[in-house]
Formats: C-alpha cells, structure tokens, sequence
C-alpha cells in the first residue's frame, strides 16, 4: 500500500479490485436511422466523467465511406472532461456531429461509421470504446415508413450483467415493486401513442406499466393505458414488476413490446412492435429445517423402533438432500433402514421419509433395569453445496429388558456356576496384589517466565516401582482440555527409561524424580496429572495431580501514544497563501501529521495505520512489517527512532498526505509476532490486540473568493442600465461571465436563474420586459463560510417617434406644395406620457397581443416552422449540481 493512498478521501481501500473505465460514452439518436435526402443529419454524443481527475478526450466519427467525409464538416472534436465537483456525482458534456444529406443523394445509400472515443494519458491518445452506428438514405415517399420509434430501458441488464433482486419484504409480506423506466423517442413528423405489453413472466409475477400523466405534452390527450408523444419528443413510461413474496431462484428474462398506434393504422401488421429483453436474477435462499419425529423408540423382539425425518424446504430452490445413516456405535447390534436414501424437496414444501430400526441378536437383550439404549446420528447433506455441512440429528432406541420369569431360570442356573468361580478365585489369589503408590507430586515452581523459555517442571515419588509398567504424564488447561502431552513413559521389565535416567533415581522402594521436563511452553496456566499403570492388569490405575503451574507470557507490543500534530487544518486557495482563518496551521502535500509511541518495539511483527472520514468509513490503510533484525521499515526510518533503553518506537510528524476537507479519525494497531501469520486482518479478532485512535482531526476548506463578475464582457457594477427597444420581436440578450476561486466542494449558486453552477462559466440572460432583477451570485463552502455579489439589471423602453412632429412635418409638406401622406393613427405614444386609451384597458389587451405575437415570432413560430427546433435536449443542458 502506498502513501498517496490517502490522497483520496473517497477511495475505498481494502482488497485490490479491477480498475474500471470512469469515462462512458452515449450517442443519440440510435443505431439504424433512416434519413432522407436535403436533410440535416444531427449525431449526438454524451460524455460521462465520474472519476476523480480531468481528463482531455478525442471523438472522432471514422468511416470507410468517402461520402461521409464529405458530407460531415467537422468529423473530429477535442473536448476537456472536468472532475466532479461533489463525490459521486459524474460531469457531462454532449458533441454534435452534423452531417448534411444533400438533395442529390441517392436513396438506399446505406453509410456505416463509428463514434471512437480517445483519452489522452501518458502523452499519447488511448482508444477507450467505440460504438458502431449505421444510418440509411431513403426516398421522400418512404418517410412514413422510416421514422420509427426508439427506445432504451434503464437500468441496462445483460445475459451477464443481470438485475439482482434481494428476497426481502416489507412487514405485511409484501415485496416493493422493481422498477424499470422505458424512454420512448417519437422520431416520426406527427403524433404518436405508444403501450407497453410484457410477456414471458410467471404467473405469480404482476406486470404493471405507469405511463406519465404528469408532463402532458401540448395538444395531447392523456389516457390511462397509454402514452401520447409529439413528434420528435420523447417521454418516460415506468415499468413496475411485482415478485411474489418468495419467488423462485435463477434468472428471468421477460420481453418487453413497445407498441405504436402509428405503425398499427398504417401496416398491414398491426402486431407489428419493438422489443427489448430486461434480466432479473433472484438469489437462492437456503433453508432447510430437518427434524427427526419419534414414533415409537422402545422395541421388543418382534416389533422394531419407528421415526419419521420430516425435511422442510422453506427456501426459493429445488433442493436434492441425501441421507446417510452414521451407525458406528451400533452398527453390529442393531439394523436400520431407510425408506429413501436421496430426497428431493420443492421451495415451501415438507417431506416425510420414514425410519425403522431392530436390535440383532436375541442373546444381547438385556436381562433386567430399563433397558439398553442404542445411539445413532442421521446426517442430512446438500447436494448443491460445494462445502456441504451436514445437519447431524441425534436419536436412541432403546431395547427392552427381557421378561421376569426368563431372569429367575438363569439365577438359578447361574448360582453353582458363581460358586465354582469364588471358589477358584480364593484358591489362586491369597492375597491382593501390591500396586505402586504415588506418595508426591507437585510442579518445582508454580511460576515461569515466556521471556526465559522456560517450561513447567515436574517432580514425583512413587512407591513399589518394581510393579511399574508405565507412567502418563498429562497437563490440562484451564478449560479442563489437554494442553501438555501427554508423555507416556514405559518401564520395560521394570528398568529405567532412557528419557528419566538423567532425572530420577530407583531404589528398591521408592522411585524418586525431580526437574523433569514437560512441553508446557505456551503461556497459560497448567494442571498436571499423574498417572501410574501396573504391570498387573487387574489394578487400577492411579492418578494424582498437581497444584496448578503459570507460564507468564512475556509483554506484548502497545500503542501508548497516538495524537496529530495538529487538530484543525486549513486549506489554502490555489495560488494563494490566504484561507479563512490565519492563526490555524496551513495544510501542504504531506497532509495530516501524527506522532505516535510503541512499546516492545523488538517484538513487533505489523503496524496496522487506518484512516476513516466522518462517518467511519475506511479511506486509508498503511500496513508496515517489521523483520526480525530489528530494523525499521525504510518508509519509517526517516521519521522514527528506537529507544533501546525504554524499549519504545518514538515516531514524529508522520505524513499520512491526507489533506482533502472534512472530518477524520486514526486508527494505529499494534500486532506482535505469533499473534497473525499473515498480514493483519481489516477488523480486530481475539488474537490481535484493539487499535488505538485518534480525536477528530478537521481540515478547514478556504473561503471562496468571486474573482469577476462581467456583462456582456465588461466588469459589473452595482447597477446596470439595460435599453430596450419599442416593439423588439426577440428578447435583449444579456451574457453574464463569472470566474470564482475556491476548493473542489465549493458550490457557486446565481440567482434567480440558472442555480447551482461551476466555479467558471458564462451564460446568456433574456431581457423582454421592463423593470428591474438582481442578479446575485453566491459562492459557499459546507462549513457555512460564503461571499456574495449583487447586481441590479434596470431593463428601460426607448422612446418611440413624436406623433406631433409627424403631423408638423405633412403640413409643412401640404404648404410647399406637394401632396400629403397619410398619417398613421397607430403611432407609439411617449412611455412618459400614456394615451387614454391605455387608462381604459383597450392598450394593456394590445400590449397582451403584441407580447402574443412577438412570443410565437421569437420561439413558437421558429420552432413550429423548422423541424429542428431553437432549444437543447435534456442531455445537452449544462450539468445541475
């Protein structure tokens, strides 16, 4: 892991993961246009930035055909991608390809291109995708039949990339709906009604589609089961899916049918529609509950034990079970048999195998008490499990005591036969036998030190050794388990072992041993047993323990200082040395800094440094190994230092290179050799010790700073005078420029109109009317600081003509001689002095109908007019943040 893994905030660390392209590419219209001859062919092409850094593209439109080199006037554009101002958040930019088909063209003229993206990386060009596209040149009288509509579904799905579907529900046991949105393009010249059918779900599936009622198009009719679309727009139509509460497990893929009322009143096909494939993915729900039902578990010679495995699938898959039966405890007494050995269980179904089970051998039954039981396990294994953990069911059958009357005959029988065997008994062995005694047995310490590699020492005295034939050594844990041995030592002919010769001596009477060692290394407390074992086996054993002995581990490494060098940092604004409070420490490229102190620095095996943001998410991981040769780390070695005698690592101004806003915290966790054999694990276990954190360290964006705010190219001032001219048709435009400089999370809002915007830019403000707008721009950053600038835009009418000086100059004219002209009555009164017709409310209804007119002669009578219309699609519009 590298340093500069820190520089990105929003860089989720942890496993390596392959590297995905940041920069997409979408063209419009679709593939497959049909075009005709005279007309303006426009490609578009939407660019998608959603990674952390700018990057310089190149689009180029390639074609072997040499047509559309001539048609097409700029085939090739450079463009600049920026980042993204917030995380998570693409930038877009859309280039238009224009190519113009010209009358003479030949129709069934089929052009075939690619659009070739480029990203410039290293110095030189690097081709990221290309997306073929293919458009047909047909005569005027197949229009009708060429524009057809188009369509995409979001999100896109895939044979390979399907939509997975979780298997939760709301607490009613109802699931949400999934939803699909259709984006339908009406590319014919007049109105069209398009409805969507679906087909290949299953039945316990709903399909229902939600056209949009809310943005009615102008002169369109809205309807429940369908949508309606002026020519040349596009609308949205939801497409809602409906699992039922537990759907069946794997892959579905229902077609989707795009119906048109156009293409039904004009073909002879009226069945005729587009389609789409979408792929939903339901993952499996294991859940396989069995239970073994006890019917009858006591059994006789003639009637054998009954049960019933009941197997219930309460998961969403098909489910193939094997049963296998573990009779080793009573494999050879007692005889099972299952009904079904292999099982297969449908989703929310319950399988019923029944079991039976009978005792072998009638001389085995037993003769008195409550029977003998007979345990057996029945393991139930899944198939479909690559690592199949059985499910283990326990059960016993237990076989009844043999009647009264057959116990009394084998008494009887019996009781000469016991005689016999007192006798004999008596008669062979006069006395007991003499078996060794264990007269002391203790630990030499009951404490031992790790750091020394000590190991528990054992010292005993045992009587009668000459009926030694072995001894067992055992030391137990303090779980009761076996932690030490055990060592087993044989005494062959009543000789010395090799092993203890060096430890014990033997004397006719006593055996007496001391500091003989265990394998008791490992730290934890011990509790040793002595076991002596005769050579006469009608003896018992015998068995002594100890008091219990400690092995001490040694002191492992911990982290007992962990702080920043600093709380709160500033940012700077680039190219500046101000921020927004001076007496805080400036941040630079080394970032946060931290100071930290280790003990038991000779014993470490890994430093584990993690950084996380505000809400606790991961951003950053440093791991560190450290070698046996007590060496640091070369990256450490410039900023830490050993202290031999204190037994510390010392570390100052550790760079972390963190130096992005926002609120974060330190994670340092100190790991020593044998506690992880591999480097150290994301989240703490038993066997590593806890981290040590930090406090909150901030890092302070800087204020913003409005650098220009211009009109029309000229710096603004506070008030702006804006002329208007009498009866103008089109609206005065006004381009307002503004240049702000701060960090990446700055947010600049201008108001009233467009919002949120970039740090730079310019755009155009129509002025129709008079009166008067404040401009305001406002530059702000997410700890509250922010600057604004106003400015007031006074939009005046220019006087028109003099009615008087006209009517002066025809009768100077009459007097001269020369005929006079007819002096219009509609003359523009002076705006300072307004004419009674406008006091009675007959000019404010023309002032209405001029402002009619000069709306359809600036906007609605050019778009009506023109096929290709005065305004931007949705994608061409500048970003919204």
């Amino acid at each position: 892991m590298r340093v500069s893994d820190f520089a990105n905030p929003y860089q989720a660390n942890g496993h390596s993961q392959p590297p995905v392209e940041p920069i997409t590419m979408v063209t419009m219209p679709l593939d497959g246009q049909k075009i005709l001859p005279g007309q303006l062919y426009r490609l578009s092409v939407t660019l998608n930035n959603a990674g952390d850094e700018d990057s310089t593209v190149k689009v180029a439109l390639e074609s072997q055909s040499r047509n559309l080199h001539q048609w097409c006037n700029q085939p090739e554009h450079w463009t600049r991608l920026p980042a993204p101002q917030l995380p998570q958040v693409s930038r877009r930019q859309t280039l238009i390809f224009e190519i113009a088909i010209p009358n003479d063209a030949q129709p069934q003229t089929e052009l075939t291109c690619e659009v070739v993206l480029h990203v410039q990386r290293g110095g030189y060009l690097q081709r990221i995708s290309q997306i073929p596209h293919t458009f047909q040149v047909m005569a005027s009288e197949q229009l009708n039949e060429l524009y057809e509509p188009a369509f995409t579904i979001t999100p896109y799905t895939s044979p390979q990339q399907p939509l997975r579907i979780d298997n939760q529900t709301t607490n009613s046991g109802i699931r949400e709906p999934i939803q699909l949105h259709l984006t339908v393009h009406n590319h014919s010249d007049r109105v069209d009604r398009y409805f969507v059918e679906c087909v290949g779900l299953p039945s316990d599936w709903q399909f229902q589609p939600q056209y949009s009622q809310t943005q009615s198009q102008i002169g369109i009719v809205p309807q429940a089961n369908s949508v309606g679309v002026n020519p040349g727009e596009e609308t949205s139509i939801t497409l809602a899916f409906t699992p039922p509460p537990i759907p069946l497990a794997g892959i579905y893929h229902p077609t989707i049918y795009l119906k048109s009322s156009n293409q039904s009143e004009s073909s002879n096909q009226p069945e005729r529609s587009l389609m789409s494939v979408v792929y939903f993915q339901i993952d499996e729900i294991i859940q396989i509950q069995p239970q073994l039902v006890v019917l009858q578990d006591k059994v006789s010679n003639n009637y054998p034990a009954q049960f019933i495995v009941e197997l219930s699938n309460q998961g969403n898959h098909i489910r193939t079970l094997n049963l296998e039966l573990d009779e080793a405890v009573s494999a050879a007494i007692c005889r099972y048999r299952l009904a079904q050995e292999v099982v297969q269980i449908q989703p929310q179904s319950t399988a019923s195998i029944p079991f039976v089970g009978q005792p072998k051998g009638w001389w085995r039954r037993p003769w008195w008490g409550k029977g003998k039981d007979f345990p057996f396990q029945l393991k139930v294994i899944d198939q479909y499990q690559s690592n199949p953990d059985p499910r283990i069911l326990p059960g016993h059958l237990t076989w009844l005591p043999r009647p009264w009357w057959q116990l009394l005959l084998v008494a009887l029988a019996g009781l000469g036969l016991i005689g016999t065997i007192i006798f004999l008994i008596w008669l062979h062995f006069l006395r007991p036998p003499t078996a060794p005694q264990i007269l002391e047995f203790s630990a030499e310490d009951s404490r031992y030190q790790e750091a020394n590699q000590d190991m528990v020492r054992l010292r005993w005295q045992i009587q009668n050794p000459q009926q030694i034939r072995k001894i067992k050594l055992t030391g137990l844990g303090e779980d009761g388990q076996v932690a030490s041995g055990p060592l087993v030592y044989e005494f062959p002919n009543g000789k010395l072992p090799s092993t203890l010769q060096q430890f014990c001596q033997l004397e006719s009477q006593y055996l007496s041993c001391n500091q003989v060692r265990s394998d008791a290394f490992a730290p934890g407390k011990y509790t040793f047993e002595l076991e002596v074992i005769s050579n006469d086996r009608r003896v018992k054993p015998t068995k002594l323990q100890a008091k219990p002995a400690e092995v001490i581990s040694k002191p492992s490494p911990q982290v007992k200082l962990l702080e920043p060098v600093h709380l709160v940092y500033q940012q700077t604004l680039p190219g500046t040395k101000l921020g927004s409070k001076l007496n805080l420490p400036k941040i630079d490229e080394q970032g946060i800094k931290l100071n930290w102190t280790i003990s038991q620095p000779q014993d470490l095996a890994f430093l584990n440094l993690i950084g996380r943001d505000q809400e606790g998410k991961q951003i950053g991981n440093l791991i560190f190994k450290f070698e046996p040769s007590e060496k640091l780390p070369i990256f450490l070695s410039k900023y830490c230092k050993i202290d031999s005698a204190k037994q510390l690592l010392l570390c100052n101004n550790f760079p972390t290179e963190l130096k992005a806003a926002g609120t974060y915290r330190f994670e340092l966790q100190a790991i020593a050799r044998g506690q992880t054999t591999s480097a150290p694990p994301a989240v703490p276990t038993e066997q590593t010790p806890p981290p040590q954190l930090t406090e909150p360290i901030r890092v302070e964006p800087p204020t913003p700073r409005i650098i220009s705010l211009k009109l029309n190219g000229k710096s603004a001032s506070a008030k702006v005078a804006i002329p208007l001219k009498p009866r103008q048709a089109k609206p005065q435009i006004v381009q307002v420029e503004w240049r702000v400089m701060g960090a990446k999370i700055t947010q600049v809002e201008i108001q009233p109109a467009p919002g949120l915007v970039p740090l730079s830019g310019k755009f155009d403000l129509p002025i129709s009317q008079p009166g008067s707008t404040n401009l305001i721009i406002k530059a702000s950053v997410p700890n509250g600081e922010s600057v604004t600038r106003s400015v007031t835009l006074e939009a005046f009418q220019t006087p028109g003509p003099d009615p008087a000086a006209a009517i002066q100059k025809a009768l100077s004219a009459n007097q001269n001689g020369s005929t006079p002209k007819q002096v219009s009555r509609t003359s523009t009164s002076s705006p300072t002095q307004p004419s009674s017709k406008s006091l009675s409310g007959e000019s404010v209804g023309g002032n209405r109908r001029n402002s009619s007119q000069l709306r359809k002669q600036s906007g609605l009578a050019t778009e009506a007019k023109s096929p290709q219309r005065n305004r931007l699609y949705p994608v061409e519009l500048p970003p919204q943040f």
